[in-house]
C-alpha cells in the first residue's frame, strides 16, 4: 500500500509535468474521465492559475511581446519554478532570470530587464513604506566612521545594458516607439523609489549612478562631495547602514 506522503510527492511531480506513476493512477477514483486525463486537468489548472496571476504583474512585457507570448512564457515558468511559499504576491521574483535563458525570448534580449523593472515595481508596491531619511549629518558621519551607506528600503536600483527607462516610457505611452533606437541607444541605470504609496522612476547617469552602484555592491566609498551626498538623500536613495 502506498503511503500518503509518497502519493503527495507523486501528485506534485505530475502537476509539474512528469508522467504519473502507476501508484498515483490507481489512487485516483474512477469517474467520467480516466485517471491520467483527470490529472491533466489539475496540471492545466495549476499552470493557468499561476500564469494568469502573474500576467498582471508584467503588463509592460505584454506590450512588447503580446499576450500569447507572455502567457506561454509564464506557463513554462510556472512548471520550471513553482511557488515555494504560500504567498502569491511573493511569487515571480525569478521570472526575469528565467527570461534570460528562455529560448523564445532570444529575439527580445531586453525583455528580462523590462520584467525586472516591473518586478521591482510590484515588490515596492507591496512593501511597507519606510520613513524618509533626511539626516545629512548622520549620512556624512556614517561615511567618516566607516559604517557606510546602503540603499534605502524604499528604493531599488536597476542597472541595464539596454535603455530600459526609455523602453518603460515607450510601453507606458510616454515616448513614441519611433523615437527609440535600441541598437544605438546605450544602457541605462534606473532608480525606483516608493513615496506615499506610489513608485517613481528616475533615470540616472554620471556620479549619481556610479555612486549608487558602488553602494549597492557594498564598495568602500571614501569621501563623497556634499552636493552629491545631498542629491542622493534628496532622491530618497540612501540611508546609513
Amino acid at each position: 500500500m502506498t503511503d500518503l506522503l509518497s502519493l503527495q510527492r507523486s501528485f506534485a511531480q505530475t502537476i509539474l509535468g512528469q508522467a504519473p506513476e502507476e501508484e498515483l493512477l490507481r489512487a485516483v477514483k474512477p469517474g467520467d474521465l480516466p485517471p491520467d486525463a483527470r490529472l491533466r486537468i489539475h496540471q492545466n489548472n495549476f499552470r493557468e492559475s499561476l500564469s494568469s496571476a502573474l500576467s498582471g504583474v508584467f503588463p509592460l512585457c505584454e506590450a512588447f511581446v503580446g499576450e500569447l507570448f507572455l502567457k506561454q512564457a509564464l506557463r513554462h515558468f510556472a512548471l520550471a519554478c513553482p511557488p515555494n511559499k504560500a504567498a502569491l504576491f511573493l511569487y515571480g521574483a525569478n521570472f526575469p532570470d528565467f527570461l534570460r535563458t528562455y529560448p523564445a525570448a532570444e529575439s527580445v534580449p531586453y525583455l528580462a530587464d523590462v520584467a525586472l523593472l516591473e518586478w521591482y515595481t510590484h515588490a515596492l508596491s507591496n512593501a511597507s513604506e519606510e520613513a524618509i531619511f533626511e539626516d545629512y549629518a548622520a549620512a556624512h558621519a556614517a561615511i567618516e566612521e566607516g559604517t557606510g551607506l546602503r540603499l534605502h528600503g524604499n528604493a531599488r536600483l536597476l542597472v541595464s545594458s539596454f535603455p530600459v527607462y526609455d523602453l518603460w516610457q515607450v510601453a507606458s505611452g510616454q515616448l513614441e516607439p519611433e523615437a527609440l533606437d535600441i541598437s544605438s541607444r546605450g544602457g541605462q541605470v534606473v532608480l525606483l523609489v516608493l513615496h506615499e504609496g506610489q513608485v517613481f522612476y528616475q533615470s540616472l547617469e554620471g556620479p549619481v549612478a556610479d555612486c549608487l552602484m558602488r553602494i549597492e555592491h557594498g564598495e568602500a566609498l571614501g569621501l563623497i562631495e556634499a552636493d552629491l551626498l545631498k542629491e542622493l538623500i534628496d532622491r530618497g536613495a540612501i540611508k546609513p547602514r
